[in-house]
């Protein structure tokens, strides 16, 4: 089976604010949509201008699946469609925690033990809309 893209299509806030928020449109993440979410959710929150303080980073995420395509011999992105016509889009809601200096998570790996300082966690997951 070939490899699954998806772009941003949209990041809302779950809070009030009205200050807007700023990611790269064009850059592509792989997997299954829940991996690709979770990608992207770092990625939003790595943003200087998303600051979130101290804590967690709570936003609702809608990846769009898209198929890489050579248009006019420039590289492009084609939304894939579903059945009916309408681009395949995914929507979850993720919270990123940030560990403090002693709690960081810690994975051994055969050759060294690597410590993440952040978690990204779905807390509800919309499905296809």
């Amino acid at each position: 089976m070939s490899e699954r893209y998806y772009i941003i299509d949209s990041v809302e806030r779950t809070t009030t604010s009205k200050k807007s928020i700023k990611f790269n449109k064009f850059k592509l993440f792989t997997g299954e949509p829940r991996y690709a979410a979770m990608k992207a959710m770092t990625h939003v929150c790595k943003q200087p201008s998303n600051s979130r303080g101290r804590g967690a980073c709570v936003y609702v995420i809608t990846v769009a699946e898209v198929r890489p395509v050579m248009i006019n011999g420039k590289k492009g992105l084609r939304p894939v469609l579903t059945s009916e016509g309408a681009a395949k889009k995914y929507k979850y809601k993720l919270r990123q925690m940030v560990y403090g200096k002693n709690e960081q998570e810690q994975i051994k790996f055969p050759s060294d033990n690597v410590k993440f300082r952040t978690h990204v966690k779905i807390t509800e997951s919309y499905g296809k809309v």
